[in-house]
């Protein structure tokens, strides 16, 4: 999934006031009840009421967006078809469906509610969002699916094990294992903060003060016990690291400058201030940690990491208007989903190449991000 965006979605996880057209984990950020954000970073599917096991304690019925009756179940199996015509190289979430890198076609019941999905080591992890409010779910690869949690916040580390998650004024973080959550940490004190990212070995947490787009940040490190406000920062951060150490944003006067940021005291330690990047809203690091791919409104940018402090301008440019959620397939090559195509960009080519999906005819078409492998 996982980060973020300012939009901050996958997924890269925002709080909503409506339900947003599909388009990305991360992350990626949007409003809910006029409060706070929640990252959009990876999530959503099934039908039922769930109780989901934390530490053993169940934490209350999670009611399905996708039951009206409200009755006890158990897992639902998905509608799946063997094959698309034409697959992509990695899953996507074409409105209602996921359709497989392997050919596979899943169907997800009112498809209206789905926020982002995140391919992890044993499924999917897809959320919802209903009235104001974000439920996680595991889809496994028998194409069962059952709650997780659900609250304003939620986020998933970057091998898709761990999770964080508000509700109620209290944070948590928990292990996960297919649908069960073992909480490992709580704390209470966030104020309008809530987590967003793993990164440096803690929770980054993020709100809005202006109820549009994160711009005020702070760390909590659940190994040292209960939340204390620590040094926040204003600027503009959009991802973790590859190997999740740091934070990736914007910094500067009118965010200009391209920054890495040390989660410990949320400052930058390193920058460049030659390069284009005002109008960058997302970030997507290569798994490898050797590209970075900056997604603005009309173009993305792919900076070589090895020389990106020195450079000048980008590796590489590409104008894909309309196609702004990035998902790697490996460390060369990328794939840019978002309104009417999916295009695929190999470092070094000059131009993109239309991916024709199969099985699906939706508007949006987005790549899901693989966590963990």
């Amino acid at each position: 999934m996982g980060l973020l965006e300012d939009e901050l979605r996958t997924t890269f996880a925002a709080r909503v006031t409506a339900p947003p057209a599909v388009d990305d984990p991360a992350g990626r950020a949007i409003r809910s009840a006029g409060r706070t954000r929640r990252r959009r970073a990876t999530f959503g599917t099934t039908a039922v009421v769930i109780t989901v096991a934390l530490g053993g304690v169940g934490i209350g019925m999670l009611k399905s967006p996708w039951s009206d009756s409200g009755i006890d179940g158990g897992a639902v199996p998905l509608l799946t078809s063997p094959t698309a015509a034409a697959h992509p190289p990695v899953d996507v979430l074409a409105g209602g469906t996921i359709v497989t890198a392997d050919g596979r076609v899943i169907s997800l019941p009112n498809r209206a509610t789905i926020l982002s999905a995140a391919r992890v080591p044993d499924g999917w992890l897809v959320e919802t969002h209903e009235t104001g409010w974000a439920t996680l779910w595991y889809v496994d690869p028998a194409g069962q699916t059952r709650a997780v949690v659900d609250g304003d916040f939620l986020t998933i580390s970057g091998d898709g094990s761990k999770l964080a998650w508000s509700k109620g004024g209290t944070v948590s973080v928990g292990d996960r294992v297919g649908a069960t959550v073992t909480v490992t940490a709580q704390t209470t004190g966030t104020g309008l903060l809530g987590p967003i990212a793993f990164a440096g070995g803690g929770v980054l947490l993020g709100g809005s003060t202006k109820g549009s787009g994160y711009d005020t940040f702070d760390m909590w490190y659940p190994a040292k016990g209960a939340y204390k406000s620590g040094p926040r920062s204003t600027d503009k951060i959009l991802a973790p690291t590859a190997d999740g150490s740091q934070l990736w944003g914007l910094a500067g006067e009118d965010a200009s400058c391209l920054a890495l940021i040390k989660p410990l005291v949320l400052a930058a330690v390193q920058s460049n201030c030659d390069l284009d990047v005002a109008g960058v809203h997302k970030i997507f690091p290569s798994p490898d940690g050797r590209w970075l791919l900056a997604v603005g409104t009309e173009r993305v940018d792919l900076y070589d990491l090895a020389t990106v402090w020195t450079a000048k301008g980008p590796s590489g440019s590409w104008a894909v208007a309309g196609q702004n959620v990035a998902a790697w397939v490996d460390g060369d090559t990328y794939v840019l989903g978002g309104e009417f195509k999916l295009v695929q960009i190999d470092v070094g080519e000059t131009q993109p190449t239309d991916i024709p999906v199969g099985g699906t005819t939706e508007r949006f078409l987005t790549p899901i991000p693989s966590l963990g492998g």
